[in-house]
């Protein structure tokens, strides 16, 4: 079990039920983080979901 940034707990299946659900949609998901510690300034991650249009 995972816990979020403010002590929230999940179950850990959130993403993977969103995986599955695009697959059968033609979809996809990706995700990309950058951690605070690199000095880029700007931190966090980033969901990126893509589906058909038809």
């Amino acid at each position: 079990m995972g816990i979020g940034t403010h002590g929230e707990r999940g179950t850990g299946f959130g993403l993977l039920i969103v995986k599955k659900v695009l697959n059968q949609l033609g979809g996809s998901i990706s995700v990309s983080s950058i951690h605070k510690d690199c000095g880029i300034g700007e931190h966090g991650t980033c969901f990126k979901i893509e589906l058909p249009l038809s």
